[in-house]
């Protein structure tokens, strides 16, 4: 089954042997967010030289559940 992007809940009811189903069950709910986020780089500008320390910054397009960057460096 593939989900659309969004909230959805389910409910689970128990039935035993009987086939007495349980009235209340349990619900619960979660999102789907299939959403690569985009990483953009503001700092340093593409080709510039740079020496010793110096900033990275940046933008990421994924407001609803940001976690981390992270940088790597290849040399």
């Amino acid at each position: 089954m593939r989900l659309a992007e969004g909230q959805h809940w389910f409910v689970v009811q128990a039935i035993d042997q009987e086939g007495n189903i349980d009235q209340i069950g349990a619900k619960s709910d979660f999102v789907v967010d299939s959403l690569i986020p985009i990483s953009q780089i503001s700092q340093p500008s593409r080709h510039q030289v740079i020496n010793g320390v110096f900033d990275i910054k940046g933008t990421s397009n994924d407001s609803t559940d940001f976690s981390h960057y992270e940088i790597r460096i290849h040399a």
